[in-house]
């Protein structure tokens, strides 16, 4: 019976005269019609989980029977041993049990494929009453619709007359006079080239007019620049009144009283021209222009420089004497960048101002030549002067550059900080001794106005107080 039994097999009456039952496949019979529902997958998973099973159940018999035919039990070797009519007795119970055991097993076998196919068998149900509800509703539109013929062909039959009535009116618009047509179209060509022209009339206009809007403002511009240059050259007029003859006087002696307190001297004063001479180093001259601008030079070339410096062998006179030109065209540039709402005294004070900076630096680093050769250069983007300087330490053969950074020294010397490097020229030992002591207790303490010249002094000091380290 296990031999016999697959879920995937539906049995089928045998036909006479046939030899063999006609077998087909359930899931052949059910994928045509049922492959959507979902109690077709159960079904299916259900057939699996049944294969598995059987299966277990062959290779169980199989192993029973392997077993039996090594240790045969006592009833077994009692049938072998009984008489023929017992033996004969317990086969036929023998084959009773099993035929009973195949049929019961057959029993709930298609019991329990019954129960799986009820589901399946509803959904055809369901199907059929759906189709039958489908041909209901076909009918009942059927008969709709041969209600409504009459009158869909009453409708045909009027358009058909419509689109005939249409015809002939179509006809009888073809048949106009020709000649009419053609004076309309002529007409009509008339008026487009008349509108044509009217248009590019009208636009010539409009650009005329907008280019004539355009100049108007450009001259209101124009003239709103005008009046107030004017206004700006009259305020600069009357803030420069000192060029006038009438009251050149008074003015001379104004300035006469600046000069004296800043050490200048008055060299010329007319309304063209005026120069004053700075300690007999710099000149200084103005000329007879809508906004004055102040002109520097140099009253001899070698006038900031000392014997010492003429024989410095780090740096030569006239690399020098570029520095000091530069500098000085730094605040010529920074006196004259903004004159618009500045008198010629506020720009004269504040030139005075700035070559003081420049004289002490130039004293400053005089006196540190004396002592030490020194290297001079100078950056006009960020007004920074880097004065390098030579020191050399005989204790210990040692000799170094120091490299003090001044920030903008035009505006204001000393500085509130020096800024420094250090570099090594030659030696046995490194300069570690002397740059921690200028880094803890430092030369020059932090934040406070240091010339240069007594920042080279201590530094020489130092020098002096480090041992001999000779080798």
């Amino acid at each position: 019976f296990m031999d016999d039994l697959c879920p995937t097999v539906i049995p089928r009456p045998v036909a006479r005269g046939s030899s063999t039952p006609e077998r087909s496949s359930l899931h052949d019979a059910a994928k045509a019609s049922v492959a959507l529902l979902p109690e077709w997958e159960l079904y299916q998973f259900l057939c699996g989980e049944l294969e598995q099973y059987i299966e277990k159940g062959r290779q169980t018999v199989a192993k029973s029977e392997s077993t039996f035919r090594v240790n045969n039990p006592s009833s077994i070797l009692d049938y072998l041993l009984a008489p023929g009519y017992e033996r004969l007795h317990l086969e036929l119970d023998f084959k009773l049990l099993k035929e009973h055991a195949r049929l019961q097993s057959k029993k709930i076998w298609y019991t329990w494929r019954e129960m799986l196919l009820q589901p399946v068998l509803k959904s055809y149900e369901q199907s059929l009453q759906s189709l039958r509800d489908d041909q209901q509703s076909i009918r009942r539109f059927k008969e709709s619709v041969q209600d409504s013929l009459p009158v869909l062909q009453r409708y045909q039959e009027s358009l058909r007359q419509h689109i005939q009535a249409v015809k002939d009116r179509k006809l009888t618009l073809q048949k106009c006079d020709q000649e009419e047509l053609q004076g309309l179209r002529e007409a009509i060509r008339e008026q487009s080239q008349v509108l044509n022209s009217c248009g590019d009339e009208f636009t010539r206009l409009q650009r005329e007019q907008q280019d004539k809007t355009q100049r108007l403002e450009d001259l209101k511009r124009r003239k709103a620049e005008l009046e107030q240059g004017i206004a700006q050259a009259r305020e600069t007029l009357a803030q420069n009144t000192f060029y006038t003859i009438g009251n050149l006087q008074e003015r001379k002696e104004r300035l006469d009283t600046l000069c004296g307190l800043h050490d200048v001297q008055l060299l010329e004063l007319t309304p063209q021209r005026s120069r004053w001479c700075f300690r007999q180093r710099l000149l200084l001259t103005m000329d007879r222009t809508l906004e004055p601008t102040l002109n520097l030079a140099w009253v001899t070339p070698g006038a900031p420089f000392t014997q010492e410096e003429a024989t410095n062998p780090v740096q030569s006179v006239g690399e020098t004497q570029a520095v000091w030109e530069s500098m000085l065209r730094d605040i010529e540039t920074r006196v004259n960048s903004v004159t618009t709402h500045r008198t010629v005294y506020q720009r004269v004070q504040s030139l005075l101002d700035a070559w003081h900076h420049l004289d002490e630096l130039q004293r400053d680093v005089a006196k540190v030549q004396v002592r030490s050769p020194t290297a001079l250069s100078y950056v006009s983007e960020t007004q920074s002067l880097l004065i390098k300087v030579f020191f050399s330490h005989y204790g210990s053969d040692r000799q170094f550059y120091i490299s003090f950074w001044l920030r903008s020294p035009v505006i204001t010397y000393p500085p509130p900080n020096l800024e420094w490097d250090l570099e090594n020229v030659y030696g046995n030992t490194s300069l570690t001794m002397l740059k921690d002591c200028m880094t803890t207790t430092g030369p020059w303490p932090p934040g406070t106005f240091y010339p240069l010249a007594n920042a080279c002094r201590q530094v020489h000091t130092l020098l002096e107080s480090l041992p001999v380290t000779k080798h």
